[in-house]
């Protein structure tokens, strides 16, 4: 990603990152540090002036936020600072469509949706990333009947 990076180009990034690493440690509930998963920094100033904070950790923290409002992740609030959020884990919605094979994308593909977010988080291809997240928002949740 580049310094003229957009929103929804960040949104894709760090949903991939978020699902990716509560996936990998799933059931275990994990502290998602933006600080950690974004390389963004919160800088403190002299006295008189004010907190600096990265616009990643900005889009980081609105990214997690909007994640748990869509009912994606859960979390038990924040710790040491509103960028990184307690003991986060994937929803029921989320494992479910992460172990789904969108066979949209390739039906001789057997690969499951957490596996096209793991590989485009490995590559950091902008393309794959926007692809993986794309499926995974828009596929339906729940359970085929």
């Amino acid at each position: 990603m580049t310094e003229q990076t957009s929103n929804p180009e960040l949104f894709d990034l760090y949903c991939a990152k978020i699902f990716d690493y509560l996936f990998e440690h799933f059931p275990m509930p994990k502290s998602l540090d933006g600080e950690k998963l974004t390389g963004g920094k919160v800088e403190l100033g002299d006295l008189n002036q004010e907190i600096t904070i990265s616009p990643e950790l900005k889009m980081f923290s609105a990214t997690a936020i909007w994640l748990e409002e869509e009912g994606y992740i859960r979390h038990k609030g924040h710790t040491g600072s509103q960028y990184c959020f307690s003991y986060a884990v994937l929803t029921h919605k989320a494992l479910t469509a992460m172990k789904r094979l969108p066979g949209v994308i390739n039906s001789e593909d057997k690969r499951t949706v957490a596996d096209l977010i793991k590989d485009a988080v490995k590559t950091g291809s902008d393309q794959a990333i926007k692809t993986s997240v794309a499926t995974l928002l828009t596929m339906p949740w729940f359970p085929a009947s």
